[in-house]
């Protein structure tokens, strides 16, 4: 996702070539969807560089600042809400941190029907549609869960904030520590889940 984006944004520049790039994140959002966004300095027609802009894009639009300004800053922090940079992404997969205490063990639910879930966790303090499926959520553990086609797809597990973020912090959902890598979105890999990928913020 990020290296095309980056790919996509320096064809929008006057001197593709000359593209440098700085402080790359992605982010998700039901308003933005799958978004990469950063800082970009390119060369102009004289040869000089014109500074660093912001950008937005992802596979099929680009937003840059000098172009639209309020639209792409807009959209920029709206993404800036969920940052994930290649320099944390970077010291993230350095570190040597213990293993976090367990807090929920994801396994047990991903890929789940509702029926299934409720049989683990017991009936949903509410439901909510969204425009990629039903959103259930369960008061005790505090998740969210998103049922794509009938099944768990995206669990969100809330009250993390007492687990140290490290390499090791995945192992509080109940996965091995994972390989981060830049696909179709920012996120740890795990191999505990077959194709389902899992992630966290980073702010």
């Amino acid at each position: 996702m990020v290296p095309r984006a980056k790919r996509a944004v320096a064809k929008q520049l006057k001197d593709p070539e000359s593209a440098q790039f700085k402080d790359v994140g992605y982010a998700w959002s039901e308003k933005t969807g799958n978004v990469a966004y950063g800082w970009v300095n390119s060369k102009n027609g004289l040869g000089g560089y014109n500074g660093f802009q912001r950008f937005v894009a992802n596979e099929k639009t680009v937003l840059l600042e000098e172009r639209e300004p309020e639209r792409t800053l807009a959209a920029w922090r709206e993404a800036a809400a969920g940052r994930t940079t290649e320099e944390s992404l970077s010291k993230l997969s350095k570190g040597n941190a213990s293993a976090a205490p367990l807090v929920f063990d994801v396994k047990v639910v991903v890929a789940k029907t509702p029926a299934e879930v409720t049989k683990l966790l017991g009936k949903p303090k509410e439901t909510q549609k969204s425009k990629y499926g039903t959103i259930y959520k369960y008061q005790s553990p505090d998740i969210e869960i998103l049922f794509t086609s009938g099944k768990a797809n995206l669990i969100t597990v809330n009250g993390l904030d007492s687990v140290p973020f490290s390499p090791a912090a995945i192992q509080a959902l109940g996965l091995s520590r994972p390989v981060w890598e830049f696909r179709r979105c920012l996120s740890p890999r795990s191999d505990d889940l077959g194709s389902h990928a899992v992630w966290k913020r980073i702010t």
